[in-house]
């Protein structure tokens, strides 16, 4: 009896970490999508304010920018795979590698056909756009995901669920030494 009571304890473990693991896969998901899509505002801004300023270190920031989004959207793209945000990830990742790509021309156009010529482009391109459907594709992850917490249970609630278990294995060892001694006499 208390094999059985230790074996079904085990499996209800099993079921929290299991669930727990996949609630902080969740919560992984959420926080790398917004990671990546404030990458990218922050390279349109960074980039708008080096088209105004002439800055270098607003260049600097750009390309800073544009390597966080490269590490955050690939890191998205393994961590959504087999979850039912995936396709959410891949628009995110769609969109973004489009502004990125446009912020880029920008940024090269501002060194061939001087600033007015590459603000206007900005101003003109189909960047903040792509960005806004990108934030489309955040926000649908936020959605599903933005409420979800991963701190662990009140720690009253684990012992209670430890006492109660010590508890069936103590019933379970004196029903089985009462049904040895009623079966021995």
């Amino acid at each position: 009896m208390s094999l059985i009571t230790a074996i079904q304890f085990r499996r209800y473990i099993h079921a929290i970490e299991s669930k727990y693991a996949q609630l902080v896969k969740q919560v992984d998901i959420r926080d790398t999508a917004r990671s990546s899509f404030e990458a990218l505002r922050n390279a349109a801004f960074d980039e708008q304010r080096y088209l105004l300023t002439g800055e270098t270190p607003s260049a600097q920031a750009f390309a800073m920018d544009i390597q966080t989004w490269n590490d955050e959207h690939a890191t998205l793209r393994l961590i959504a795979t087999n979850d039912p945000m995936t396709q959410a990830a891949r628009a995110l990742e769609s969109d973004g590698n489009q502004a990125v790509a446009e912020l880029e021309a920008v940024m090269s156009a501002c060194k061939s056909s001087g600033q007015d010529a590459a603000l206007t482009r900005f101003r003109q391109g189909q960047a903040l756009r792509l960005i806004d459907k990108a934030g489309e594709g955040n926000a649908r992850i936020a959605e599903r995901y933005g409420r979800i917490s991963t701190s662990p249970p009140p720690s009253n609630f684990v012992k209670r669920l430890f006492e109660a278990a010590v508890a069936l294995a103590i019933l379970a060892l004196a029903g089985g030494i009462l049904l040895l001694f009623a079966t021995s006499g």
